[in-house]
């Protein structure tokens, strides 16, 4: 991504699109379960699992086109390669984390992550607990999430336009979706559900586009302080970072259940058990989001003087 697309107006655009997907994505993966899950019937998740399945091969046949590398990226790496020394993963692992930057965008991406990972693990307990609707009102709380989304989008490209600081729109809109997160903790009614829920993705439309952008900034950054491309790397870290979100989110359900006396299997739950749902479903997911938000505002010190000269560096570089 950051190779592809090396001005900031690219990387905005085409991550605008890639959020478009992302959202029809995210609508899709809670969307078609609803549709073929009945509570209490086990068959009906067998029969869930493999329609998704169908679609993700389907999804992997589309996608083996744009994972070839294009003409110019072959080329230029097998002019270079020669030139290259092999370095462990340990190694870049160890120069990377030393980047301050990058630590502060791990930091809040896993917080991030773990906001995501705790918000749609907690939809079906939130439906048939605390709404007491039939899991087809997932959809209806998806639907809102994608509207208030793509109708964002435009906004957000706007205002970076504007203020022509993509940490700082990206930071705006993760106060949004911490504000609105935590509201979701407050409400018991479907209606005020779905709005809060349409403005919860009016601020995810925000953070999710600049993500990517922010991201090509810390690689632009990495550039120039090792003069070595290392996209794939750092990549993978970011990917092996992500995944302490799910341990996290493991954990804080575990431990909320526990608290709160939450039945597995039952058909109703106690109003402590439901109030742990509600916490899980928007107050803690907010507060792990906010000390991200918090940690990126603080220590990420890439400034858009920064970012432009990291741009004629790496011209220099012919990198």
């Amino acid at each position: 991504f950051p190779d592809k697309f090396r001005e900031s107006s690219e990387r905005v655009s085409a991550s605008a699109f890639v959020v478009y997907l992302g959202f029809l994505g995210v609508v899709g993966a809670f969307l078609i379960p609803g549709l073929f899950i009945d509570f209490g019937d086990i068959g009906s998740y067998v029969v869930m699992a493999l329609v998704c399945v169908i679609i993700s091969l389907v999804c992997f046949i589309f996608m083996i086109p744009g994972l070839r590398d294009d003409k110019d990226c072959v080329e230029n790496y097998l002019a270079k390669c020669g030139e290259v020394e092999m370095e462990s993963f340990s190694t870049v692992l160890k120069e990377s984390l030393r980047q301050k930057s990058f630590k502060a965008f791990l930091i809040m991406y896993v917080l991030y992550s773990s906001l995501t990972a705790l918000m749609t693990g907690s939809f079906i307990y939130f439906v048939r607990y605390v709404l007491q609707a039939e899991a087809s009102v997932i959809a209806l709380l998806m639907v809102a999430l994608l509207l208030g989304g793509v109708i964002s989008i435009p906004f957000w490209i706007t205002l970076n336009k504007k203020m022509g600081d993509t940490r700082k729109v990206m930071i705006t809109g993760g106060l949004v979706m911490i504000c609105f997160a935590a509201l979701m903790s407050a409400f018991t009614n479907l209606i005020l559900a779905l709005v809060v829920t349409f403005l919860y993705g009016f601020g995810l439309g925000g953070y999710w586009v600049m993500l990517d952008p922010v991201f090509s900034q810390v690689i632009d950054e990495s550039i120039v302080n090792s003069e070595k491309r290392r996209e794939g790397i750092y990549n993978g870290i970011r990917i092996v970072f992500s995944r302490i979100a799910g341990v996290i989110q493991v954990i804080t359900l575990a431990f909320v259940h526990e608290l709160t006396g939450f039945v597995e299997g039952a058909e109703t739950q106690s109003t402590l058990a439901q109030i742990g749902i509600r916490l899980h479903m928007g107050l803690i997911p907010a507060i792990f989001m906010a000390i991200g938000i918090l940690v990126f505002w603080k220590f990420f010190d890439i400034t858009p003087e920064k970012a432009h000269h990291h741009k004629e560096e790496i011209i220099k570089l012919k990198l």
